[in-house]
């Protein structure tokens, strides 16, 4: 019988300048026998991964010997050398693998997906597979579904059903936006890439209050109308959801997360109608929680609160490579 091995794996972001080139690097096998690989993303150097098998019960954070560990394979094939210190971000998650064997070896396991029907309850499990391969995995669990309950087979839409925002062609959505809101040019292309064609659903909200124009932090790409966008749309609920699973500014810089808090904490307050108390509380919250992050990672936070000003003010700037 198959069963479920739980693997950990890593990400650290870093500058996009710390590598001088537009192509990605693959180490196809490393001291230890893995592969990792560098990839320009979001504006970013995407640095991955490791490979280390957890349980259910712990917890999931980037750490620092992992931090080294990447750090240790990336710079044998840099000119220039970075440090820990010029990691902007970083992300922890685990992969869901297939096991039918007693191998204590992750790394052995395929990343492929596994249907099981149980024969005493008709229970129709769906195991292992990735994200890249989602749809797959919900058409063959479909397909099982049919057929176990006998009903006629019928092809899945899955491969052209089209994801939120993209049931329309976006060309040309970027320049209107430009014309039609006065945003800047990164804040039209953050929106079309995110949002895709609902991206004027977005800025539509200003109308509410042109306050919303704004970023959500200075230098960030991510207006104030997308916090309230998540919340009436996309269900968003906390400071997390919408600066990591929403709007990605958390992945792509933990610092000015932290900053964004406060901003994104008032709109929520707004929306939920939270107390002043539970505002400040989750703000709190949600700092203390970045700061761990870069704890852990052994990094150092290099942030304090100003409520004055609202914001949450780095003390220094974030080191970047020249």
């Amino acid at each position: 019988m198959p069963r479920m091995r739980l693997s950990k794996g890593v990400h650290i972001l870093l500058p996009l300048e710390v590598m001088p080139s537009a192509e990605a690097l693959l180490i196809p096998k490393t001291e230890d026998g893995r592969v990792l690989f560098a990839i320009p993303w979001m504006n970013r150097l995407l640095v991955g991964t490791t490979e280390q098998e957890v349980s259910i019960h712990d917890e999931l954070y980037v750490m620092k010997d992992e931090v080294a560990y990447l750090l240790h394979h990336l710079n044998q094939y840099l000119e220039r050398p970075v440090t820990a210190n010029q990691i902007v971000s970083g992300a922890a998650g685990v992969r869901p693998l297939v096991s039918r064997s007693d191998s204590r070896d992750t790394r052995k396991l395929a990343r492929d997906h596994e249907l099981e029907i149980d024969p005493a309850t008709g229970l129709i499990s769906i195991m292992g597979g990735k994200w890249t391969t989602y749809r797959a995995m919900s058409e063959a669990t479909i397909d099982a579904v049919l057929q176990h309950l006998g009903l006629p087979y019928k092809a899945s839409l899955t491969r052209d059903h089209s994801l939120v925002g993209a049931e329309r062609p976006t060309v040309g959505l970027r320049m209107s936006l430009l014309s039609r809101y006065g945003i800047s040019e990164d804040v039209a292309r953050h929106l079309v890439g995110k949002f895709g064609s609902r991206a004027t659903r977005v800025l539509e909200l200003a109308k509410e209050s042109p306050d919303l124009l704004q970023p959500v932090v200075n230098g960030s790409p991510v207006v104030r109308a997308e916090v309230t966008y998540c919340v009436r749309n996309e269900m968003a609920q906390t400071i997390e959801d919408v600066l990591f699973r929403r709007t990605g500014l958390q992945l792509c810089i933990w610092r000015s997360a932290i900053r964004a808090a406060p901003t994104v904490a008032l709109i929520l307050r707004g929306e939920l109608d939270w107390s002043a108390e539970a505002e400040s509380s989750v703000i709190q919250q949600y700092v203390d929680q970045i700061k761990r992050y870069l704890q852990l990672a052994g990094l150092e936070s290099r942030a304090t609160p100003d409520r004055s000003s609202g914001e949450w003010n780095d003390t220094q700037a974030i080191e970047r490579t020249n």
